[in-house]
């Protein structure tokens, strides 16, 4: 049946792999390193980056403005497992825009999609990207979650994993509505601020992209009076990152 939990499960698993597989498109220059042993010029590097973060900005805004657009009781009470499986899947597109802020300071780096055996094979290993310091051979898994908790550090391998909470370490929280009959407002995960905060400041064309006037305009709606501390969440991450390289 279309509303069991094995369906509901299979559904959250495609959801998953689909996300994986647009990474991949948009971050698909970030590739470049491992086909040719580091970066050609730096030139080039960055121009990949760029080419990337705006991929990926404009996609988890589809997805965070979709959101806004809906009544959030109507979110809830849809179900929660959806929203927060959708919700993890876009904590993804916020934190690998802090990643690729981190590239930026560090001439060997490169970030991928984890390909989904990480996630398959062991607990240990499970992340969501690989950052890999070419120069230096080195790599570390990135794992994001919406909550850290205590078990998610145990399991993991503490020397090539590293967390990023979208609670603590994104601020991804805003106080919605939770109940259709209540106006009560309760702070829940509300990923893809930095995605649309990216946005807004992009400009309109970019190295042949176009971002419709329409997106920044929107983007520009719903965040635009919101601060993002983004210099200072790369700092953070990026040491972490630093630390076990």
């Amino acid at each position: 049946m279309a509303g069991s939990d094995e369906s509901r499960e299979a559904r959250h698993h495609a959801l998953n792999e689909l996300n994986f597989h647009i990474m991949n498109v948009c971050m698909r220059g970030m590739w470049t390193p491992f086909k040719s042993g580091g970066w050609q010029s730096q030139g080039d590097r960055l121009h990949r980056i760029g080419t990337a973060e705006r991929a990926l900005a404009a996609q988890g805004f589809l997805y965070f403005a979709a959101r806004s657009a809906c009544d959030t009781a109507d979110i809830f009470e849809a179900g929660l497992k959806l929203y927060q499986t959708m919700a993890g899947k876009e904590q993804e597109f916020d934190s690998v825009l802090v990643l690729l802020g981190a590239a930026r300071r560090n001439p060997n780096w490169t970030i991928v999609p984890a390909p989904l055996n990480f996630e398959r094979t062991r607990k240990r290993t499970n992340v969501d990207f690989v950052v890999a310091d070419m120069a230096a051979e080195r790599a570390v898994g990135i794992q994001v979650k919406t909550n850290v908790r205590d078990h998610d550090f145990q399991q993991a391998d503490k020397e090539r994993v590293v967390f990023i909470d979208g609670t603590v370490d994104l601020n991804n929280v805003k106080a919605v509505r939770t109940r259709r009959k209540s106006s009560n407002m309760t702070p829940v995960a509300w990923p893809g601020i930095i995605c649309a905060k990216t946005v807004d400041a992009m400009q309109s064309k970019k190295h042949g992209m176009n971002i419709h006037p329409h997106l920044k305009h929107l983007a520009r709606q719903l965040v635009g009076d919101m601060k993002v501390d983004y210099s200072g969440t790369v700092d953070k991450i990026e040491e972490r990152i630093l630390e076990k390289l």
